[in-house]
């Protein structure tokens, strides 16, 4: 479904840890089976939506570096020119797409970072109380 780019670019307001809405593919959405660009959901499922953006912006540092494995940095794809420690990396991670699907009380999101993963990301599943429920990266 698509959402409100004006309202998540107030959400994220800036926030460097945040891609910008205007990008394509669409980054915000709601999933709730195949295509999620022609679905509607109540205004109940869109505002929780922008809820837990405003978590996840206000929580995005502590929400990167819990679902960071300092592993990742040793994948053979990360641009070691670019960073130099897995810490290095963690700071540079963006959420490059945030997903809610209402079926699931779920969260997703790809953290990346084209500069040094490029093409690559870090895929992380949230339950509705933030705990990480699953995060692997490709």
């Amino acid at each position: 479904m698509r959402l409100d780019k004006k309202t998540i670019s107030e959400i994220t307001g800036g926030n460097r840890r945040f891609i910008s809405p205007y990008d394509e593919p669409e980054p915000y959405y709601i999933l709730d089976g195949a295509d999620p660009l022609n679905q509607e959901f109540d205004i109940e499922i869109i505002n929780r939506y922008y809820e837990r953006l405003r978590y996840a912006a206000a929580n995005a540092d502590e929400l990167i570096k819990a679902a960071f494995d300092d592993r990742f940095y040793d994948e053979v794809f990360i641009d070691k020119n670019v960073v130099n420690s897995p810490s290095q990396m963690c700071d540079g991670l963006i959420f490059d797409s945030f997903v809610m699907y209402p079926d699931h009380q779920t969260i997703g999101a790809c953290l990346s970072n084209e500069e040094f993963m490029r093409g690559h990301f870090i895929d992380v599943t949230w339950n509705s109380e933030w705990e990480l429920i699953s995060i692997w990266i490709d």
